[in-house]
């Protein structure tokens, strides 16, 4: 227009974008719109984003962070607010990629705004398992073991009402992300396990009814591998490694630290 420069992208790209700006007052207005569920992949996304971002800091010919106080107040923000929400972005994608990768499945960008809140969780959580390689606490307990599925840290004769037992045992965990499903083996540690009742059952194996104490909370903490067999390499020394199981932190805990 005679009084405006307008830039504008289609309104079907990844992200859409339009800025305006007033001639002669250094006035800009500008509106977007995230639409990654248009990529062909999510590597994409992360592609559109990044320009994203350099070009931010390429309009204004200086990072945002360094743009002058002097620039309005409400315009200023609203810039470092895009800004942040893309390199945001951009992180949770890069996560997904990497456990895209890793346990060779392909997200269908189309379907990313469907169980967004659970599936992301999941992600963050994958990504602590096999990137980060960190035990995670839950609050999930059992009430009873069998002792010929089970290893726990005393011998069997030696157990008696009111022992406390470390218990540690294989699990499979699925978890769902956007249709495709990842399923995982876990080393679990079970702590703080006080034995209520012994039964000695007919086929020759024994069965252990546990609760806790209020004084000693019991729960799990669990590593997470690919395959089983490397679930049960980390069997042989988790009693070895049980510091860390006990002081692992929950998915919240460890997401807060980021």
């Amino acid at each position: 227009t005679n009084d405006n420069i307008v830039l504008e992208t289609k309104q079907d790209e990844i992200v859409y974008l339009k800025i305006v700006l007033e001639k002669g007052t250094g006035k800009s207005k500008i509106t977007y719109r995230a639409q990654p569920e248009k990529a062909e992949s999510i590597n994409e996304i992360i592609e559109h984003y990044n320009m994203m971002v350099a070009f931010f800091d390429r309009l204004f010919k200086q990072p945002i962070e360094a743009i002058k106080k002097d620039t309005q107040i409400k315009e200023w923000n609203s810039i470092k607010s895009m800004k942040k929400y893309f390199e945001e972005a951009i992180l949770q994608y890069k996560k997904l990629h990497f456990v895209e990768q890793e346990v060779e499945i392909t997200i269908d960008p189309s379907k990313l705004q469907q169980d967004e809140e659970e599936c992301w969780r999941d992600t963050e959580e994958l990504y602590i398992i096999l990137k980060k390689k960190m035990p995670i606490r839950i609050n999930t307990k059992l009430t009873e073991i069998k002792t010929n599925d089970l290893k726990i840290n005393q011998q069997k004769e030696n157990i008696k009402v009111g022992t406390a037992l470390d218990v540690t045992f294989i699990k499979r965990k699925e978890f769902y992300l956007w249709g495709e499903t990842v399923e995982i083996y876990t080393s679990n540690l079970l702590t703080n396990a006080i034995v209520k009742e012994i039964i000695e059952l007919e086929n020759g194996t024994t069965k252990i009814s546990y609760g806790e104490e209020d004084s000693r909370p019991m729960f799990i903490s669990y590593k997470g591998f690919k395959t089983e067999k490397e679930a049960e390499n980390e069997m042989k020394s988790i009693m070895e490694n049980k510091e860390a199981y006990v002081n692992a932190k929950r998915l919240g805990e460890y997401l807060a630290e980021e």
